[in-house]
């Protein structure tokens, strides 16, 4: 073999070489890179697998509620069974511990200084970076943004424990609870599935005034692009005479809806706010939750207030083929008169990451959405 061959066959091999370490720089690359694939649906995540099926024991949860609030300003008093309809998704009762707080140091000052807290897991698959610093310090700047609308609750903590795969938030207690216990007249603190056996609806004009105050929240979610699914009457505080919507962060940890089985079906078809604000109207009108759109087709119910029933046959049922929007909503006489102050009227200000993460989790709970409704078409 003469020595141009062997040039030759060496300079082959320092291409193969060469090509070979590209496409392994290539494939890190990639598997570093955000995907927002969605998986089967599973458990209370929407689009991510969840990685532990088993059920944490009593103790391990206490546990982990002491260590993440040892570094706060907040002690454990207990653990409220039941809270919520979302079974991964952990209450506890906590108190603020901080000097102001407890400068009166009576009863009243105690109540006043009760705060609850929540836990829930997040999939290890959902692609929302918050496990790291970044993402989590993105997380928090995101949800106390909000903190300029007076009807959005925004909770006093939002934080997300990376060892955990958690995400954890804390919200000062409500005494009158939530608008479905205000609905149903029933206490904060019951279990959930316990404390709404007996129906009760509101009268017109709180329904119209609790119902301007939510489409204002709305709105103003929606101009800034938060993706908002998760909007029923137990996501909505009661505080005096307003109503504050609550748990909008959910969309950022990859929660399944609760209303998802309404909302499927028209995922394609209408503004998916306006039908979720439509399902609360109902259940302040009528005094239980609406199951499904198509429970409307028989009738609303005669004891529903004829001015709220024009509302809903709107959304519904629109007589011309098109629902109204949620500007639209306001504009109705039903809701037309109230006036409020101190309502922010421009778009909030982000930073691109702030932005990106919006915009992603905008994305996927819209996928998640559309693509079961595809499916549904399909089968």
């Amino acid at each position: 073999m003469n020595t141009v061959e062997y040039i030759l066959i060496a300079t082959a091999g320092g291409f193969v070489v060469i090509l070979v370490i590209i496409l392994i720089v290539v494939g890190i690359v990639k598997r570093g890179q955000q995907r927002y694939d969605p998986v089967p649906e599973k458990g209370n995540v929407f689009i991510y697998q969840k990685d532990n099926s088993e059920s944490i024991k009593e103790d391990t949860i206490m546990m982990n509620a002491r260590f993440y609030l040892r570094s706060t300003m907040y002690s454990l008093q207990d653990r409220i069974p039941r809270f919520g309809s979302r079974v991964d998704k952990i209450y506890f009762s906590i108190l603020n511990n901080s000097p102001q707080a407890n400068i009166n140091g009576n009863k009243r000052a105690q109540l006043d200084n009760e705060r609850i807290m929540s836990m829930v897991t997040v999939s290890k698959s959902w692609p929302i970076p918050l496990y790291t610093e970044i993402g989590r310090s993105t997380l928090k700047t995101i949800v106390k943004s909000l903190e300029v609308h007076p009807f959005i609750s925004v909770p006093l903590v939002v934080d997300f424990i990376p060892d955990k795969y958690s995400a954890v938030s804390i919200r000062p207690f409500y005494p009158k609870g939530s608008l479905r216990d205000f609905i149903h007249q029933s206490r904060p603190k019951m279990a959930y599935n316990d404390k709404y056996a007996t129906h009760f609806s509101l009268s017109e004009k709180l329904i119209s005034k609790f119902g301007r105050q939510i489409l204002e929240a709305l709105i103003f979610l929606k101009m800034n692009n938060f993706p908002y699914y998760h909007l029923n009457c137990a996501n909505i505080l009661v505080d005096d005479q307003s109503c504050l919507i609550s748990d909008y962060e959910n969309a950022f940890l990859g929660l399944k809806p609760r209303i998802s089985g309404l909302l499927m079906p028209f995922a394609e078809k209408m503004d998916l706010e306006v039908l979720s604000f439509g399902a609360v109207l109902f259940e302040m009108a009528c005094g239980y939750e609406l199951e499904s759109a198509e429970s409307l087709d028989s009738a609303i119910p005669s004891h529903c207030n004829p001015e709220v029933r024009k509302v809903l046959e709107s959304i519904f049922k629109p007589w011309y083929g098109v629902p109204p929007t949620l500007d639209d909503l306001t504009k109705m006489d039903f809701f037309s008169s109230h006036k409020f102050k101190n309502l922010p009227f421009s778009s909030l200000t982000y930073t691109s990451k702030e932005r990106e993460m919006i915009d992603a989790a905008s994305k996927l709970n819209q996928s998640f959405l559309g693509s079961k409704k595809r499916s549904q078409c399909k089968g």
